[in-house]
């Protein structure tokens, strides 16, 4: 597993376990939840590194920042495929 940033899935070479499904989501909002700092800003695509998964699918994504915002954080798109939460 490299480090950076997780990358949108268009039709790459790689395992199942490093790709993102809809179905994964609900397992790791919990424990990306337990890495953001009370104040702080941090990079939705480099926790999706940290927790193995290096490419992830429109639907997943959609998913989660949709849980994200329910959980009352603030995320944001910050470029075509990079997004920000901000944490208060």
């Amino acid at each position: 597993m490299g480090r950076g940033y997780a990358k949108r899935n268009y039709l790459v070479v790689a395992d199942d376990n490093e790709i993102l499904r809809s179905a994964d989501v609900e397992n790791i909002v919990d424990r990306i939840l337990r890495k953001i700092q009370p104040r702080s800003m941090v990079t939705l695509n480099r926790l999706l590194t940290k927790e193995g998964y290096s490419y992830y699918t429109n639907h997943a994504i959609a998913k989660l920042v949709k849980i994200l915002r329910k959980k009352g954080l603030e995320v944001k798109k910050v470029s075509r495929s990079r997004y920000v939460i901000l944490s208060s």
